[in-house]
């Protein structure tokens, strides 16, 4: 009983990406993903509401998010949003 009692641990793409939070299933949008050799997980993400651009880190020891900048520092947006 132990087992259907337990429930499932997301993973840090589940979270970000809705898979846990059903009630907004697409909180940010993937623009890119690579997963490393070391098991990192590598991510540009962008919120559709304001088209902020985040860089997404999954590391076995935490995970970080950070805006990303454009090169004059100014915070990145794609241009595809909002909606």
């Amino acid at each position: 009983m132990l087992g259907k009692d337990k429930k499932k641990k997301a993973t840090f793409k589940e979270s970000l990406f809705g898979e846990v939070n059903k009630g907004n299933p697409e909180r940010f949008i993937l623009e890119k993903y690579q997963k490393e050799p070391t098991n990192e997980q590598v991510m540009i993400v962008t919120d559709p509401e304001t088209g902020i651009q985040y860089l997404a880190l999954n590391a076995s020891v935490g995970v970080g998010l950070t805006a990303l900048l454009d090169e004059r520092g100014r915070v990145s947006r794609n241009p595809n949003y909002p909606r």
